[in-house]
């Protein structure tokens, strides 16, 4: 069995990014805009997001895409075609579920999805990913924590 090389990764990529963006701002006008959303999650985020998982399965899909992309071709880390995708697409999956370790896991994955790819193992930038991981924790952690008094600070 032979696998073909995708064609045309990144404009397949931006489109599910796009598609993404596109059910996350629906799923957003429909919860009375990002503010309101996040306030919701004061109240805790199980009872505010009940029955809303399949908005935070189709937000997801544009992180899968950069998965994708980043296994599929070795040039992907150097498009900042790709980091505005990836990046936009981790902020939704956070902003949708208030989950931290969705954005942490998918972030591990492309590390690990990296190694894979590149058969080595850079120990600086394991190091960076680390820190940046342990960094987004914190503030992420502040971000949702500051809802708990009806405010966002």
């Amino acid at each position: 069995m032979q696998f073909y090389q995708p064609r045309h990764p990144a404009a397949k990529v931006s489109g599910a990014v796009l598609f993404s963006a596109a059910l996350f701002l629906v799923y957003m006008q429909s919860r009375g805009g990002v503010v309101s959303h996040i306030l919701s999650w004061g109240a805790g985020r199980n009872e505010a997001l009940a029955g809303a998982f399949y908005w935070q399965f189709f937000t997801q899909l544009g992180l899968i895409g950069c998965l994708s992309w980043l296994v599929i071709d070795p040039r992907s880390t150097v498009q900042s075609l790709f980091w505005g995708c990836t990046i936009t697409s981790l902020a939704m999956t956070y902003l949708t579920g208030g989950s931290r370790s969705s954005v942490i896991y998918f972030m591990i994955m492309g590390a690990l999805a990296w190694l894979l790819r590149e058969r080595r193992m850079a120990v600086i930038q394991l190091a960076a990913i680390a820190l940046a991981d342990l960094s987004l924790m914190d503030i992420l952690g502040n971000l949702r924590a500051s809802t708990y008094g009806g405010t966002i600070d």
